[in-house]
């Protein structure tokens, strides 16, 4: 595909938007493939690659659902990673609230013991146990929405390695799904228990040969916590049992 743009657009390549093939939706702003209130500084397209209609309209609408997903604002408390605004962040859950009001301050505004139980004081400084509720589980419209954040920032790094490999008509119907203008299916999966939170911020991918030909697997990782998805067919192949052992799987 030539990658010189129409003499009418700002975009870097004839495609236009690797999101929307437009080109009438304004070029000026770069795109982060992680939101930076994750932390990310480093992995960002230029301008002219995703336009600004979609990366201030339904990917930043996805991107909130991943911020707001509960083992990843968790992370961002534990991180103190600020929004762009530098509101500091906050994990809200059924039974608590936990916030970063400062720099190495976590507060934790707990309904109950239950919630948290104090297991050792020493000065300020505590020693507990959680057990945050969701009130039940998540939709499977947030989910989506989850998905789709991590679909898009795996869009983007497949730009950022192959270039104009990424308007191939085999990605079409995930990039459609990213925008919210197909209905979004699919699955997320992360384990049922996390270590020691860090501050990793990462995604790898690979094209697999599998029994429905060439899928494209990925990896989120934020905070050591990662998040698994599959873009082309979108469907877990794998033996189950074994898997749902250590994982929560959520197909929708």
């Amino acid at each position: 595909m030539s990658s010189a743009p129409s003499s009418a657009s700002s975009a870097l390549h004839a495609g236009g938007c690797i999101f929307c093939h437009r080109h009438d939706g304004g070029f000026i702003g770069r795109e982060h493939a992680f939101p930076e209130s994750l932390g990310n500084e480093t992995v960002i397209l230029p301008p002219g690659v995703v336009c600004d209609r979609c990366n201030n309209g339904p990917l930043a609408d996805a991107e909130q659902a991943l911020i707001g997903f509960p083992p990843v604002a968790f992370i961002r408390v534990l991180l103190g990673h600020t929004n762009k605004k530098g509101d500091r962040p906050v994990a809200r859950w059924n039974n608590a609230t936990v916030s970063s009001p400062a720099e190495n301050e976590i507060v934790i505004h707990a309904e109950n013991e239950k919630a948290f139980r104090i297991v050792e004081q020493i000065g300020p400084w505590v020693r507990g146990n959680l057990n945050f509720t969701t009130g039940g589980p998540l939709s499977a419209a947030r989910y989506r929405k989850v998905a789709r954040a991590l679909w898009k920032a795996t869009l983007e790094c497949v730009y950022l390695d192959h270039g104009e490999m990424v308007y191939e008509p085999r990605f079409d119907e995930v990039r459609e799904m990213v925008l919210g203008v197909r209905h979004a299916s699919g699955f997320i999966a992360f384990p049922k228990n996390v270590g020691q939170p860090t501050t990793e911020i990462a995604l790898s991918y690979q094209f697999l040969n599998t029994d429905l030909g060439v899928a494209l697997g990925s990896q989120v990782t934020i905070g050591g916590v990662p998040i698994f998805t599959e873009l082309l067919f979108r469907k877990f192949q794998g033996n189950r049992e074994e898997f749902e052992a250590g994982f929560n799987l959520v197909e929708f």
